[in-house]
């Protein structure tokens, strides 16, 4: 039985998240990065991207992450895009829990 989901494309629009809702209960990976370009998403695009899944995913089986691996791109960009990840999350986190965010995370 299926108990994980990655969706890869997302942040590129690909896949449309009412078809994640056929996967509720279930943990989703969701790609909230954009490996495909060295352009850095600000923690407020990812916490975007997060945001839109919720209407889809539980809170507690949704797993941010990169649409797929970092190996092609510059350190220096897989890193920052890496903070961007966390960061996001991190507002998403916030959210939900009614507390806020420390700034320059």
């Amino acid at each position: 039985m299926l108990s994980t989901l990655q969706v890869r494309w997302l942040t590129l629009g690909n896949v449309p998240l009412e078809l994640v809702e056929l996967v509720r209960g279930r943990k989703v990976i969701l790609g909230a990065i954009d490996v495909a370009t060295e352009q850095v998403e600000t923690p407020e695009e990812v916490a975007a991207v997060l945001r839109r899944a919720l209407d889809h995913v539980d809170a507690d089986k949704l797993i941010p992450s990169t649409n797929c691996g970092m190996a092609p791109l510059a350190r220096g960009a897989a890193l920052q895009k890496l903070g961007a990840l966390s960061a996001g999350a991190d507002i998403v986190r916030a959210e939900l829990a009614n507390v806020a965010v420390p700034a320059g995370r």
